[in-house]
């Protein structure tokens, strides 16, 4: 269908609900306006905001034409799939809240011009490596460092500097 297309629903009769429209798709277009469907669910319209309602009457989806906002509501589960293709998020901003999130990924990438953790605890497990490469790192602790390791080695190209009120080796 093209991108503007208008698509018109053409009555075929007279439903018993005080005259409404039915469409060919079997919905009607009722005496408020509103287009329902067979099973109930219904899209209105108020102004410049377009609502669709599940057959309970519950607004699962809201566009407001003047703001340019589209609210995606589920009392359950929302999902989003394209098994043959890609799923792509264009924005200036994006925000997610949840208890909980999930995300099992064959390959990962990020790319950030800035990256701004906070947690309480952080665990992470590489089974191969794990490697970071910075023009230059600090690594600041409160209480207690341990670095644990079968071997360890520190090696610089420049001087390396131990200061403590004292160090033992051994």
């Amino acid at each position: 269908m093209p991108k503007n297309a208008v698509v018109r629903l053409e009555p075929v009769g007279e439903a018993s609900h005080r005259g409404a429209l039915v469409t060919k798709c079997g919905a009607l277009v009722n005496d408020h306006g509103a287009l329902v469907t067979t099973s109930g669910a219904r899209a209105t319209i108020d102004r410049e905001v377009i609502s669709l309602h599940d057959a309970s009457g519950v607004v699962i989806a809201r566009y407001d034409g003047e703001r340019g906002e589209l609210v995606l509501c589920s009392p359950g589960d929302v999902a989003l799939s394209a098994p043959n293709g890609r799923v792509r998020i264009d924005a200036t901003a994006i925000e997610m809240t949840a208890s909980r999130a999930v995300l099992r990924i064959g390959h990962f990438e990020l790319d950030a011009a800035r990256i701004v953790e906070r947690t309480h605890d952080v665990f992470r497990t590489a089974h191969g490596v794990a490697e970071t490469h910075a023009r230059r790192m600090r690594t600041l602790v409160e209480r207690t460092l341990e670095l644990v390791s079968g071997r360890t080695t520190v090696s610089s190209k420049e001087d390396t500097r131990i200061d403590g009120k004292r160090v033992l080796l051994g």
